[in-house]
């Protein structure tokens, strides 16, 4: 891959993985203040409510690696 084409796809990599980390850690600060005011069950739902956030990173980040492998093995 060409140096300007692997830094497009880096960035636009780190913008979607920013994303998708900042919904799931706001969904994690509003879990933690509703455990604290004792909503516990809506607490809970908060971290159901993160999953997918958090799924769809981690295949983000598996897809990165596996590009820079691909990359690296020619």
């Amino acid at each position: 891959m060409a140096s300007e084409d692997r830094t497009i796809v880096i960035k636009l990599f780190l913008r979607d993985l920013k994303i998708l980390l900042t919904e799931a850690s706001g969904l994690a600060s509003i879990g933690s203040s509703l455990v604290e005011a004792g909503a516990t069950e809506e607490a809970l739902q908060k971290i159901f409510d993160m999953e997918p956030f958090l799924h769809d990173a981690r295949t983000l980040l598996n897809a990165a690696v596996l590009q820079y492998r691909r990359e690296t093995e020619r």
